[in-house]
């Protein structure tokens, strides 16, 4: 018989209340707050400092769940963290509103890269997707596309639902490829999965990170084709876009489908490097640069931090868009 925590259970009542409201279709946005907002009980919290991510505020908080100290965030930033001594008090009586974590922690976001996320909604429904980029190795590319480069910023859809559940998960950044299955896709894009639309600020977060091309064994042209196509466009392509390829302006990323040899870990991944590999490590690789790359969103956990199955994500402090959204 398994035992079940009746305060885990307790986490999702409001949810399940709404699931039954919204016939399984529940609105997932939050309350966006831009006043002053006070986390109560937090267990750690990890802070970012120049894109690195180190642990921060779990030095001087209560270990036993209930005990943890304040965080105080407002407008997108962290205003005070309790920690060795420091006190929130003058900031905390000012607080319009409180929210108890329960022993859980404060982190960054993560990023995600693969899932079309702003691109498709439901895959089998064409009215919800970008679609396919064309082939050149396939077929013709219209001259009125220019460069035949293309850019996945100028597809992008907000609000879908596959994109909010991903943010209300704890993932608050996407870089998402254009589609396609064949030799060229295009340039990739990062933006914020809790924004309502491109416009809103801190919506885009780079708009062109990576040019993407895939080397694969399903498009029906042979590998060594597609590899002499790629060298040739680097060498040869006077396209803006690959003019800055190759003067490292723009990074490239070779997608492919098997390797012969994959390291593994052993298990010896500690929680400050999954926080980086996560987010740091990925951005970087896939060309997030500057305030893009330093600036990240912090993510409210409850009864735990993001590596336990029974915490749930309450709230995000958005750096971008200036705002404190509550679930």
């Amino acid at each position: 018989m398994i035992a079940i925590d009746r305060l885990c259970v307790s986490y999702w009542e409001k949810e399940a209340r709404e699931a039954v409201e919204w016939e399984g279709v529940p609105p997932l946005r939050g309350r966006k707050i831009h006043k002053i907002v006070r986390f109560v009980n937090a267990q750690s919290v990890w802070m970012g400092d120049e894109g690195d991510v180190q642990v921060g505020a779990s030095r001087g908080l209560g270990t036993d769940g209930r005990s943890g100290g304040g965080v105080v965030g407002q407008s997108g930033e962290l205003l005070c963290v309790e920690a060795d001594g420091v006190s929130c008090a003058q900031r905390a009586s000012s607080a319009d509103e409180e929210v108890d974590l329960e022993g859980g922690s404060l982190a960054p976001g993560f990023t995600t890269f693969g899932a079309p996320l702003g691109l498709v909604e439901i895959r089998l429904e064409p009215s919800t997707n970008d679609s396919n980029v064309p082939d050149p190795l396939s077929g013709s590319v219209p001259s009125i596309i220019g460069d035949g480069v293309i850019r996945a910023v100028d597809g992008l859809m907000f609000e879908g639902r596959n994109m909010l559940l991903a943010y209300r998960g704890g993932v608050t950044r996407a870089i998402t490829a254009p589609l396609g299955s064949g030799f060229m896709l295009g340039v990739s894009t990062a933006f914020d999965l809790g924004a309502s639309h491109v416009l809103e600020e801190g919506a885009l977060i780079q708009g062109e990170t990576v040019v993407h091309v895939p080397i694969n064994l399903q498009t029906g042209v042979s590998v060594s084709t597609q590899i002499a196509a790629l060298r040739n466009t680097l060498v040869e392509a006077d396209a803006r876009t690959w003019a800055a390829v190759r003067k490292g302006d723009i990074p490239l990323v070779v997608h492919v489908d098997n390797g012969d040899i994959m390291a593994e870990s052993g298990g010896q991944i500690t929680k400050s490097q999954a926080i980086r590999m996560g987010t740091r490590d990925l951005e970087q690789a896939l060309g997030l640069r500057g305030d893009a790359a330093r600036k990240r969103d912090l993510v409210a956990y409850a009864g735990g931090d993001m590596f336990r199955f029974d915490s749930k994500v309450v709230g995000v402090v958005s750096v971008g868009r200036g705002q404190v959204e509550l679930f």
